[in-house]
């Protein structure tokens, strides 16, 4: 069946959408997406707002017959896709006499884990402390089909009491464990193995790509085998392949192994299996002991080099002192021995697990030290490590620290190094798109270069880019103040927060502050708190999904957030009709991973700032300006309070990649604007 023939006047889309009219943009992403799956090749597909692209990779993708997996940015865009998209498909799909199933995949810690739950009743049994909310949390585990923590509405994202529950990679037994059968886990895998449309999201999609491509677990897999893949909102998922790439260890994951072996042995204390536990017992308090004192000399480096908020910084091979190292060789040889104890002890599902895990770990460490160029013993599960002439294989050590938990972090340096080798080859029709993948180039053209090579694209793969049918120039206005300080200037935040003050009083509300920083965000916070009151929301207050539907419900709030909304949030309609980004979004230098990039590409004889630096910030920018028109309807103000769009001459280049909006520079010529855009408003 010809896909496009839905698309046409008088198809299945109009008789299913009464609202539905045939778009250019729309019919033209159909037919590439067909090209794409007859050729068996990579698609590039930047598809404006409001061009109906999850249709348009759908209704193909699903009608050649084919196991589809569609990888989202989020969860809760996963959830959109199945409840808003997936009925229509479903209906026109059945009108021409065909059937569709469908399984949305979480991560593991999204659903409760039936074997930790039951020994979390257990330690209360044995005279642990009651945790607040347990009842609540029985009461609703006795009557959950799905065991998604989603039904628990009211549950903190930073729950204790979750984390004890909830299912991993890291404590999962699989057909070993005895509630295998009845695992909410195992369900949602065999949905997935007998669905056609898999709904997964971009951190689920990298989980299973490095556990099938990895050596060390060749034979583990997240999803099921698939023919076709499609990745929406794909400008985000360099950084999310990075995390996936490397490995990470933190004095958090080091305490969670210790807690959970010290709580299997209470409890076959208390079943009288004390045999052969001994050692487990005196190695756990061994590593205990090297791992603080590891995390405390890593955690110096932080607190010798910077001051104030700075919480990460890159570890290069000088910083990695003898002392470092000697603290690092002695966690490594305790978890080795460790995992031989646990190995020996009298059978236990769960000492296994533990077993697993420290190995893990022990394999993070190593990643560290190959980075770094230590020597060790010769051991196969040492990665590789150095550099190629082409910049391949270079990774970065990053240390970063959370509360009190210390984080060391491998990446590579080029991640579409990893993804040239290990997506594209293995699959022919992968659809990438989003509505911001192309940048402005100096000349004015726009191009897709920057994304293809971040991604490691293979050259045969086609590029297309659809506009958005919206009328940007009759919906919107982009205000960029003149008069404002420069960002760097002492009297920016003072000025900026007085301009914000004076912008919300003119929409009423109704407005997101996105900012760069979280010092930016307090800084606002105070700023707007005395004359917004109870209608502002604030990022961390609330869970994300909260926060939005107090916002959608308010009509008039003002919500001030950081990088987590400036993406992949849906506020269609009046609540939201002005959109303040403070500075202009441009990747941290300081940040580990970003600083080893722009060195990689100095190296080469580059710019890093005309190479990396100003397409990621054109690209997240966008992204901000993408907030404000949800609707052909919706009308509004995107304001940039960072000068530097207009004083610099990379500000053309940003202005650039963004929708034709008109731009005013004057507080007069945003009032007339504004009364231009609610003009309607006021005749109705």
């Amino acid at each position: 069946m010809d896909a496009r023939t839905l698309f046409l006047p008088g198809g299945s889309l109009a008789r299913h959408l009464p609202a539905y009219r045939p778009r250019d943009g729309q019919l033209a992403m159909v037919e590439a997406v067909m090209e794409a799956l007859a050729e068996d090749r990579p698609l590039l597909v930047e598809a404006g707002t409001g061009t109906g692209k999850s249709l348009a990779y759908l209704l193909p993708a699903l009608l050649s017959g084919r196991k589809v997996v569609v990888a989202t940015a989020t969860i809760a865009l996963q959830e959109q896709l199945l409840r808003k998209d997936v009925p229509f498909v479903e209906a026109i799909l059945a009108e021409h006499g065909r059937t569709l199933s469908v399984a949305l995949v979480k991560g593991l810690q999204n659903f409760l884990c039936l074997r930790r739950f039951e020994e979390a009743r257990l330690d209360a049994s044995l005279g642990g402390d009651p945790t607040d909310g347990f009842a609540e949390l029985e009461a609703w585990a006795q009557e959950t089909r799905t065991g998604d923590r989603s039904e628990l509405t009211h549950l903190a994202d930073d729950s204790l009491m979750w984390r004890s529950v909830e299912s991993s990679t890291e404590t999962r037994l699989g057909s070993a464990c005895p509630h295998y059968e009845r695992c909410f886990i195992t369900k949602m895998r065999k949905n997935a193995e007998d669905a056609q449309l898999v709904i997964v999201n971009h951190h689920l999609l990298m989980a299973d790509l490095a556990l099938r491509t990895s050596s060390v677990r060749d034979y583990a897999s997240v999803l099921p085998s698939y023919d076709v893949l499609v990745i929406d909102e794909a400008h985000q998922l360099e950084d999310v392949a990075t995390t996936f790439f490397g490995s990470a260890l933190s004095s958090g994951k080091v305490d969670q192994l210790l807690n959970d072996v010290h709580r299997q042995l209470v409890r076959r204390s208390a079943t009288n299996k004390r045999d052969g536990t001994e050692r487990v017992t005196r190695l756990a308090h061994s590593l205990d002991g090297a791992s603080r004192t590891f995390f405390a000399l890593v955690s110096a480096l932080l607190s010798r080099d910077f001051a104030g908020n700075t919480q990460s910084r890159s570890i290069t091979a000088s910083d990695w002192s003898a002392p470092l190292e000697g603290a690092r060789e002695e966690v490594v040889q305790t978890l080795f021995v460790l995992e031989s104890a646990l190995h020996e002890a009298p059978s236990d599902e769960a000492l296994a697990v533990a077993e697993r895990r420290a190995g893990d770990l022990r394999r993070a460490l190593d990643a560290v030290g190959a980075a770094l160029g230590a020597h060790w013993e010769t051991d196969d599960d040492v990665p590789e490590s150095g550099e190629r002439a082409d910049g391949t294989g270079a990774k970065v050590v990053g240390v970063s620290m959370r509360g009190r938990s210390v984080t060391i972090t491998v990446a590579p340096v080029q991640v579409g190094s990893e993804l040239s080798r290990r997506l594209f080859p293995r699959i022919g029709p992968v659809i990438l798109t989003s509505a911001t993948l192309s940048t402005a180039l100096p000349n004015g053209r726009r191009d897709f270069g920057f994304l293809r090579e971040r991604l490691g694209l293979p050259a045969h793969a086609r590029d297309v880019r659809v506009l958005s049918p919206f009328d940007v120039a009759a919906s919107a206005a982009l205000y960029l103040p003149a008069d404002l300080p420069e960002p760097s200037s002492p009297a920016f935040d003072g000025a900026a927060s007085a301009r914000i003050r004076e912008l919300v009083a003119l929409t009423g509300g109704g407005t997101f502050v996105l900012c760069t920083s979280h010092r930016a965000l307090r800084v606002f916070e105070a700023a707007l708190r005395p004359a917004v009151g109870e209608r502002l929301l604030v990022q961390g207050e609330s869970p994300k999904h909260l926060l939005l539907q107090r916002f959608r419900d308010d009509g008039n709030a003002v919500l001030v957030a950081t990088a987590s909304f400036w993406e992949g949030v849906d506020v269609p309609g009046p609540a939201l009709r002005m959109v303040i980004v403070d500075r202009i979004p441009f990747p941290v230098p300081s940040d580990p991973l970003h600083e080893a990039r722009c060195r990689l590409i100095e190296k080469r004889g580059g710019n890093s700032f005309a190479e990396y630096m100003l397409p990621t910030a054109a690209i997240a920018l966008q992204q901000g300006f993408g907030r404000l028109l949800r609707l052909e309807s919706d009308r509004g103000i995107v304001a940039v309070l960072d000068r530097r769009l207009t004083s610099k001459a990379y500000g053309n280049t940003l202005l650039a990649s963004l929708p034709p909006a008109p731009r005013v520079t004057t507080w007069d010529g945003l009032r007339q604007a504004w009364e231009r855009l609610t003009a309607g408003d006021h005749a109705g």
